[in-house]
């Protein structure tokens, strides 16, 4: 399916994305700030924080991407997604060591014995 080929996104569609991840790390590092958990502002965090939120935005993207999802739902998914920053990533690594191991589990099952 076209859509679903990476070099047919529109490149204003992916940078909105990441604005909208990083976007969602900004305000997850602020409330932090604000809650005191951190106690000093750090520019060099806050863009860690925006560079693992972009991280999971574009994960959250592609695989909304690949399910078809309405582009409105697929923008609010990215923003807290990167909200979420690497609690994110480790849900979706998560996911995939299970399906993983669940794929190879079906193999061994279904390989011929010698």
């Amino acid at each position: 399916m076209p859509y679903k080929d990476p070099n047919n996104f529109n490149a204003l569609t992916v940078a909105l994305m990441l604005v909208l991840a990083a976007w969602g790390g900004t305000v997850n590092y602020l409330t932090r700030i604000k809650r005191g958990t951190v106690h000093m502002f750090s520019f060099i965090e806050l863009l860690g924080e925006m560079c693992i939120s972009c991280f999971s935005g574009v994960l959250v993207y592609l695989i909304g991407a690949s399910y078809n999802v309405p582009p409105l739902l697929l923008a609010a998914m990215v923003g807290v997604a990167g909200h979420a920053g690497g609690r994110t990533a480790f849900y979706l690594e998560t996911v995939f060591n299970s399906k993983l191991d669940t794929l190879t589990k079906t193999i061994q099952k279904n390989e011929p014995k010698n």
